[in-house]
């Protein structure tokens, strides 16, 4: 069988259309390791007040050739900010997912050691996402 070979062009275009989606990161509050079948619904999402999935699509820089020759997006901040009121809340990763095919997880993430932790108005949680593709 004869090995493919991706150009430049079709490597941006396929970081690019996976990028293009509706996708949508959440934090997640259910203290549960992802796994590769993995589904939306295997995830609480996080409830503190001021809390809202992050649609990423229209955050992700196109993506372009790094000088490894693989495709590559800068990476992006995503920031949740907790309002007042409620109670404190430990949260333990993040997924991401896409829209409309809500029950497809594309990756998840958990955070070690230490989960995220939030009591207080203007506790926040943070997170940097970078996308990519190798040439193997």
């Amino acid at each position: 069988m004869a090995g493919a070979i991706l150009g430049d062009t079709g490597l941006t275009w396929a970081l690019g259309a996976v990028l293009g989606e509706r996708l949508f990161v959440r934090l997640y509050r259910n203290d549960v390791f992802p796994g590769k079948t993995s589904t939306l619904g295997d995830f609480l999402a996080a409830a503190f007040p001021g809390y809202v999935d992050i649609e990423l699509t229209s955050l992700w820089p196109a993506p372009a050739i790094d000088v490894n020759g693989s495709a590559a997006s800068a990476p992006v901040d995503v920031m949740w900010t907790r309002g007042v009121g409620g109670v404190a809340e430990t949260d333990y990763g993040w997924i991401l997912y896409a829209n409309p095919d809500p029950f497809s997880v594309y990756v998840a993430g958990r955070r070690q050691p230490i989960p995220w932790f939030t009591s207080l108005p203007g506790d926040h949680v943070q997170l940097r996402l970078s996308a990519f593709l190798l040439r193997g």
